[in-house]
């Protein structure tokens, strides 16, 4: 798992992924699942991902959520 800091404490989807089968991928990104952004102890708001090597993501923020 990777840990990715984003501006807000929200809900985000992957909404592109290089690991599409139709893209040469391995389909190992779920893109149904929902990535949630929680504080951690220095305050900054940071998902974490799975990010297979030699893949990129594009996340969108689906959800603001409450601090």
């Amino acid at each position: 798992g990777y840990y990715l800091t984003v501006n807000e404490s929200a809900d985000y989807k992957v909404i592109f992924s290089t690991d599409r089968a139709d893209f040469g991928g391995y389909d190992r990104i779920d893109e149904k699942y929902v990535y949630t952004a929680k504080k951690d102890s220095n305050g900054e708001n940071k998902i974490q991902i799975y990010l297979p090597p030699r893949t990129a993501l594009v996340l969108k923020k689906v959800a603001k959520r409450k601090s």
